[in-house]
């Protein structure tokens, strides 16, 4: 099943990014207008070969019903569920994983509140969907010949949110620093490659308390203020009194270092280092440099997490550490669209075992992270 109009192209720009996916879900979603339709379509993968057998005597004989998830055994009279134990099991919203499932087979990126608009269902449901489909291509990342085991620490850009792993009153990015802390507790940091995260890292050839992004020279009172600052979160006050730069002039500076991306202003007056410059695809190729300079990165390695760290920004404005690897692993199946054509990830996820709200909420990225290469 194909769609009229490539997502992954410039040919759509007149409509929003919500009205293209809104115009693919209604093209893929067409051929299924009812439950029924959409039950057929997902475990018809299921119903064959073994699973097409009574799980009491093992006979092949069963009847089933059209869009049914189960089938009555004429030798042992018995009723056998064809999802029991797997990805399917107990779902509740064909529709929604159905629709969910084709759009990435077609190469369309999408985020918990777009499934929620697209298949009318709440927020928790688009949530609990996208975590479990993309749990499913993670688990293929492992056995792919060519990926790469990456530092956790290397997608620092990206991190912007906080999960039940945030340290309290920490900044999201802190979640980094608690999982290492672990490892350490346990012994086994020592098998963990350390990565220094290149956002604190100044762009090639800059100084970051001489010049700004734009090139120009800073002046005293901004190379003190940033002296005080750092990836780690400080209040406006403390600001103030580390930096002892007039009230009056301290605003008026935060707010032309943040208008020139060198700092961030976030939540609760804090202020953090953040080159805004070092996100956008255009200066990817800055980041990428920057990034490889590193001892211990490759050139293959810096592409790679620069391209994820732009689709995450881009598609899910920045995410929070705990399932990083399943952004991962979402924009593996965005790109790699011969591995992840069409039939592949319903394939995919009628060999997967059952997912529950509780794997979901255990899973937590490790510091080692798989990716697949990007050239």
């Amino acid at each position: 099943m194909t769609i009229s109009f490539t997502p992954n192209s410039d040919d759509d720009l007149p409509l929003s990014r919500r009205e293209a996916l809104q115009r693919a879900w209604l093209k893929l979603m067409a051929p299924y207008p009812q439950g029924a339709d959409c039950f057929e379509e997902l475990f018809k993968s299921h119903i064959d070969g073994e699973r097409r057998s009574c799980r009491y005597c093992g006979n092949h004989d069963l009847e089933k019903k059209y869009g049914g998830r189960y089938g009555w055994c004429n030798h042992c009279k018995k009723k056998t569920w064809f999802t029991s134990g797997t990805f399917f099991e107990g779902i509740r919203v064909p529709h929604a994983y159905l629709g969910a499932i084709l759009l990435k087979e077609n190469g369309w990126s999408f985020n918990a509140s777009d499934l929620e608009a697209l298949a009318d269902v709440a927020y928790s449901t688009a949530w609990q969907i996208e975590k479990k489909i993309t749990m499913v291509i993670d688990h293929d990342i492992k056995s792919e010949a060519d990926a790469l085991s990456v530092s956790s620490a290397l997608f620092h850009d990206a991190i912007c949110k906080r999960s039940i792993e945030t340290p309290a009153n920490g900044h999201p990015v802190a979640e980094q620093d608690e999982i290492e802390r672990r490892q350490s507790d346990l012994g086994t940091a020592d098998q963990m490659p350390k990565a220094s995260a290149p956002t604190s890292a100044p762009p090639t050839g800059a100084d970051p308390l001489i010049s700004a992004p734009s090139g120009r020279e800073l002046s005293e009172d901004e190379k003190k203020i940033l002296s005080f600052l750092s990836v780690n979160p400080i209040h406006i006050d403390e600001l103030f009194r580390l930096a002892e730069v007039p009230a009056g002039n301290l605003g008026s500076i935060l707010c032309v270092l943040e208008l020139e991306g060198v700092i961030e202003r976030m939540p609760g007056e804090l202020y953090v280092l953040y080159a805004a410059s070092q996100h956008t695809p255009t200066n990817n190729r800055r980041r990428t440099e920057q990034m490889s300079g590193g001892a211990d990165v490759s050139l293959e390695v810096a592409m790679t997490v620069g391209s994820i760290v732009d689709f995450v920004r881009r598609e899910f404005h920045g995410v929070s550490r705990k399932y990083l690897q399943l952004f991962i692993a979402a924009h593996w199946c965005y790109v790699d669209r011969a591995r992840w054509s069409a039939g592949a990830l319903m394939a995919a996820c009628s060999r997967f075992p059952a997912v529950k709200y509780s794997d979901i909420r255990a899973f937590v990225t490790p510091l080692m992270v798989n990716a697949s290469p990007c050239s």
